[in-house]
């Protein structure tokens, strides 16, 4: 109506509606096909509105949801969660966020990641390759997952025998300046790369390489 002649004035033709907003929750992270590695710490994240609860329950799946595992429930409803993956290898991972007490609202990983082992890969010398002893190589590897402290060592003998270049080189990097080389003649030579603190990550050169005495 106007405000100085309440004479004019008008009303909706019709009534409408005022309702509650209805909850929800959003997974954000892992929400992509991202792989994480055994014993990492992985942060869930979630956003959520006008839900009840000040808790939700968080959950995982290896097998594409056909089954959950209770993470954390319950757990503060503060959109984000540091997880310890476990180690169980899978391509078919989803992590659920739900609210606590009210399971109908809820959000799943938009699509699949992987949990995996951590790994290591030697890609110099890899096989096929001469290098001289006295002098210096690059070692250089790939890796996932792992720790940023490498054991390194190298055989004269296709594996039967190591010897350590290095028990926990650190580095967040692939590459190690093996200097100076192991001085001996050999066709057999090969180079391992471990993960010091999860020796189960290694790698070595895929096929001999040959060392020249000086």
């Amino acid at each position: 109506e106007d405000y100085n002649n309440s004479c004019i004035n008008d009303v909706s033709n019709a009534v409408f509606t005022i309702t509650e907003p209805a909850p929800n929750i959003t997974v954000t992270y892992p929400n992509t096909a991202v792989t994480l590695y055994y014993n990492a710490t992985a942060t869930i994240s979630w956003t959520s509105e006008f839900t009840v609860s000040s808790f939700v329950n968080i959950e995982y799946s290896i097998d594409n949801g056909a089954s959950w595992i209770t993470i954390a429930s319950p757990t503060e409803d503060d959109g984000s969660y540091n997880w310890t993956v476990p180690a169980t290898a899978s391509t078919q991972c989803l992590v659920r966020v739900s609210e606590y007490g009210n399971p109908a609202v809820f959000d799943v990983s938009n699509v699949n990641f992987t949990i995996a082992p951590p790994f290591v890969t030697v890609t110099y010398p890899n096989g096929g390759q001469t290098i001289e002893g006295c002098a210096s190589a690059n070692i250089t590897w790939t890796k996932g997952g792992t720790s940023s402290y490498y054991k390194i060592e190298y055989s004269i003998d296709n594996g039967s025998n190591w010897t350590v270049i290095n028990s926990s080189y650190y580095t967040t990097g692939g590459s190690f300046t093996w200097s100076p080389v192991a001085d001996f003649n050999s066709t057999q030579a090969l180079v391992r790369v471990s993960d010091a603190n999860y020796p189960l990550a290694t790698g070595q050169s895929n096929a001999v390489f040959t060392l020249l005495k000086n």
